[in-house]
């Protein structure tokens, strides 16, 4: 292994450890009912066409009934906000090359071969190319993470923890 390979290994596998220290250091958050977590959902102000009900079975999974099509992609959008608002910033942040916001400089290598990689230099064509019913299905659900993420009380733990801010969603 070249000295070069051997050093960016090295700092990663540091990065790693400070990221896992970081999760296991930092104060957990309140412990809170299901119920209780499912009252803190925002639906004040969600602006729908019809009424909406989500209905959480045993097991905690999500089904939803909307009257008015439009309505059903806040919905879900509200809801997977919910339950993986943390891990879709995280995603989005790696797919965008910017992990160093997160992990500080020892990440600027991974982030410059990410934006080599250029996930997003066919997202303005495939948007421009989507048949409307699609744009606006994407519209209502990028309603509803946003809806969540600007209105929710207590952001999930890794924002905290990596020292994100709230990002407004886009198609």
């Amino acid at each position: 292994m070249s000295r070069s390979r051997l050093f960016k290994f090295a700092g990663l596998t540091v990065l790693a450890g400070l990221l896992s220290a970081c999760s296991v250091l930092a104060p957990l958050p309140a412990e809170t009912s299901s119920e209780d977590r499912l009252k803190a959902i925002p639906v004040e102000g969600l602006a729908l066409a019809g009424k909406v009900t989500i209905h959480w079975d045993d097991h905690q999974v999500p089904f939803i009934e909307a009257e008015k099509d439009a309505d059903l992609p806040v919905a879900i959008g509200l809801v997977h906000a919910h339950l993986r608002l943390g891990q879709m910033e995280l995603l989005r942040r790696i797919s965008q090359g910017r992990i160093s916001e997160m992990g500080g400089p020892l990440a600027a290598d991974i982030d410059e071969g990410l934006r080599i990689l250029n996930f997003g230099a066919a997202a303005a064509e495939m948007e421009a190319a989507l048949p409307a019913d699609s744009r606006a299905w994407l519209e209502g659900y990028v309603r509803g993470v946003n809806h969540y993420q600007q209105n929710v009380k207590m952001l999930p733990q890794e924002y905290r923890v990596l020292g994100l801010d709230r990002e407004p969603w886009t198609v």
